[in-house]
């Protein structure tokens, strides 16, 4: 078997295990309340925000998980929390404070309503009544599909296999499988056409 094969065949299984942990953490047995735990969050006070709400799950037993994902990109709502549902969707809330703690966990139990005033728009799925955070005025200028930054919000950024079952590092095993020279890689992404942030 050529090597080039080998490689593929590799992260082909380790996406497949990626596949399977990242479907059971979008679709959560229970939900989840996720702090975004980017550095403008952490600037505006998510450590004490998560604290409070992990404070109100345990005083009142509440059947909801906590976990940390990358920040939307709209960093005047820092800090943000997001709730995902067993059902995949995902709702995004902001700014979220230490005394919206309880709010936030009587949304993630089954009282709509209860933090409506800070809720941003649906990441995933839709509700009745919720924008998809995409039509909010904030994205307008950026494409309606992300590329660079299309996994803010939709991975927890400390698990790796959350990237890898959105693709991350396939042009590299596909790389490592051709052994191309560096100049060879280099001249790759140039004839690509990548393009950063700006374009």
């Amino acid at each position: 078997m050529p090597e080039s094969d080998i490689a593929l065949q590799k992260y082909d299984a380790l996406r497949e295990r990626a596949d399977a942990e990242y479907a059971a953490w979008r679709n959560p047995e229970r939900p989840r309340i996720d702090i975004a735990m980017d550095t403008s969050s952490l600037a505006n006070g998510a450590r004490a925000t998560g604290i409070a709400i992990h404070r109100v799950i345990s005083e009142r037993n509440a059947a909801v998980d906590m976990g940390q994902v990358h920040g939307y990109g709209m960093q005047w709502i820092h800090p943000s929390v997001q709730i995902t549902f067993p059902n995949g969707e995902t709702v995004l809330y902001g700014p979220v404070r230490p005394e919206d703690a309880g709010r936030i966990v009587d949304e993630a139990t089954g009282t709509w309503g209860a933090a409506a005033d800070i809720r941003i728009g649906m990441i995933t799925g839709t509700h009745e009544g919720v924008p998809s955070i995409r039509d909010h005025e904030f994205f307008s200028l950026e494409p309606r599909e992300r590329r660079l930054m299309r996994n803010l919000g939709l991975t927890d950024p400390d698990n790796l296999l959350h990237y890898i079952a959105r693709d991350g590092y396939r042009a590299t095993a596909r790389m490592l499988g051709r052994h191309l020279s560096e100049e060879a890689v280099r001249n790759q992404l140039n004839d690509a056409g990548l393009t950063g942030r700006g374009g």
